[in-house]
């Protein structure tokens, strides 16, 4: 019988380790089995943090230059004027857990740098707190965020962008912008700007399609004033879908969240 000081289990796990000799049989196949276990519970843990690590590694990748929500118009509603901009960006950084709040403008167009063009995303930030919203610092292969001075009509360009255009920095670029005149007719503009530099996120969504530019150059070329926004960061990316439900509750109707 079991000694009643220890506990059942135990002692009958060591009771079949420490088999008789006319058992070893009854030994072997236990350590052969602990052998195994051990095995498959280290190759869970090893895969479990090397997966733990890659989503970690990949979601910093995807979130560099991307803002974890954003504040736009709503479709069809009158678009705020640039003092309605700034009261929402001072009421949403005051929010717990919002940690930048940056205005920016976002418009389809075309680079074209003879003879090749390409379709692109042209981003008009805030150079000054632009690092408070994203990682861009960390991916810039040449050129800083001071280049983007307003008037200056520089642009910083995706890796991807740079070298299907073989473009580089100093190099001329022109943009191209659809726009619709006043009697409904397409009026595109043409902008000439000259590339400071390019940066590499790791993604090609990013890198083969962004330029970032100053807002106020962007607005200058003719963007319309329902593509500005707010490009907000939270201190959790991976709680923003409760941070954006809370701030929808702050903002005029004729402003959404999206996160």
């Amino acid at each position: 019988m079991p000694d009643v000081f220890h506990p059942f289990a135990p002692y009958v796990g060591l009771r079949y380790v420490r088999a008789r000799t006319h058992k070893f049989f009854v030994s072997f196949i236990t350590w052969v089995s602990l052998l195994g276990v051990g095995l498959g519970v280290a190759a869970l843990i090893v895969i479990l943090s090397v997966m733990n690590g890659f989503e970690g590694e990949l979601r910093d990748q995807l979130l560099t230059l991307s803002a974890h929500a954003r504040v736009v118009v709503v479709a069809g509603a009158d678009a705020p004027d640039q003092a309605e901009w700034d009261a929402v960006a001072a009421t949403v950084r005051t929010q717990p857990g919002v940690t930048g709040a940056a205005p920016y403008i976002e418009v389809q167009a075309l680079a074209v740098h003879q003879p090749d063009m390409l379709p692109v995303v042209l981003r008009g930030i805030d150079p000054v707190r632009e690092n408070n919203i994203s990682d861009i610092a960390k991916v810039l292969r040449d050129g800083t965020l001071n280049d983007l001075a307003a008037g200056a009509d520089h642009v910083l360009v995706g890796e991807g962008i740079a070298r299907q255009l073989g473009v580089a920095r100093g190099d001329a670029l022109t943009v191209l912008i659809p726009t619709v005149g006043a009697d409904g007719t397409p009026a595109p503009k043409l902008r000439e700007v000259r590339v400071a530099g390019d940066f590499d996120a790791g993604s090609q969504e990013q890198d083969g399609a962004l330029v970032l530019a100053n807002l106020a150059d962007v607005r200058a070329m003719g963007a319309a004033a329902s593509d500005m926004g707010l490009r907000l960061r939270y201190a959790d990316a991976l709680n923003a879908p409760a941070m954006s439900a809370g701030l929808r509750r702050l903002l005029p109707r004729n402003l959404q969240v999206i996160d």
